[in-house]
């Protein structure tokens, strides 16, 4: 498998970058795009990495925050149409409060709307939804915690956001499993949990993306606790990047050994 790294917070030299998301896949004979960051970065890298937008299978947004979907802007309609996968749980308005002051961070009303026209998956908590052979896309029920951050609306109502909208990015290969991750805002130890149960495994080969993690190297029990739990599930490689946070990647670098950097312009083969 083959993972180039279109869009990541960092970047690699002659490449841009952005708070964002968005990874060129190559499994077997198909090509993916997982998450589009937040602008038209990702098809600037994709041209540099000698790929093209129309040879792409599958495009798969992770979930409804701005800085993953917002490049839907710079596709053309019937590419769309065709290739975009996104949960149907994502077309909506999403917050993000701190400090009591709450940000709206859902894209532009026209992403929202250019994201109506692609595959909108009714994905199910815990049920793998099959894409393809070998591919698929599994959400995963989000924790109960005290410190909610998130919320989205309903009617007219502002509800702690469950995640039901976030999918994961299921890939098996050779009899590996790999798993992509947007943000993991449910928390990435769980995901890896439930993949293993699913598909009845034990081990991952590998988790690539972002883990939500940043807040957590302020925290030293947590950051620890954190580290030895998702040491112990077994997990091959862990490329990482985005929101997991430059100081507790490396934290977790320094813990499990394991761990590769995520930046726009890499290229990793796994």
């Amino acid at each position: 498998m083959k993972v180039s790294v279109l869009v990541d917070n960092s970047s690699e030299k002659n490449f841009s970058c952005e708070h964002g998301l968005s990874l060129y896949i190559e499994s077997g004979e198909k090509k993916i795009i997982f998450d589009l960051g937040q602008s038209d970065i990702f098809l600037d890298s994709l041209k540099k990495l000698n790929g093209k937008i129309e040879d792409v299978d599958y495009i798969f947004i992770s979930h409804g925050h701005y800085d993953h979907m917002g490049g839907l802007l710079h596709l053309n309609h019937n590419l769309i149409r065709e290739k975009v996968y996104i949960s149907a749980y994502s077309i909506g308005t999403f917050y993000y409060k701190k400090f009591g002051v709450t940000k709206e961070i859902s894209p532009s009303d026209l992403v929202i709307s250019r994201a109506q026209m692609g595959h909108k998956v009714k994905n199910t908590r815990d049920v793998p939804v099959e894409i393809d052979e070998n591919i698929y896309l599994l959400s995963v029920t989000k924790e109960k915690s005290k410190k909610n951050k998130f919320y989205k609306k309903y009617l007219d109502d502002m509800l702690v956001d469950d995640f039901v909208h976030e999918m994961f990015l299921i890939i098996r290969e050779e009899g590996k499993y790999y798993i992509f991750t947007g943000c993991a805002h449910c928390n990435i130890l769980e995901v890896i949990d439930r993949v293993k149960e699913v598909f009845n495994i034990t081990e991952i080969e590998g988790v690539i993306g972002g883990l939500h993690t940043r807040s957590k190297i302020y925290n030293l029990g947590q950051s620890s606790e954190f580290a030895r739990s998702l040491k112990e599930k077994n997990v091959k490689q862990l490329i990482l990047g985005h929101c997991t946070g430059k100081l507790f990647r490396s934290y977790l670098k320094i813990k499990l050994k394991n761990v590769q950097k995520l930046s726009a312009g890499k290229v990793f083969e796994i």
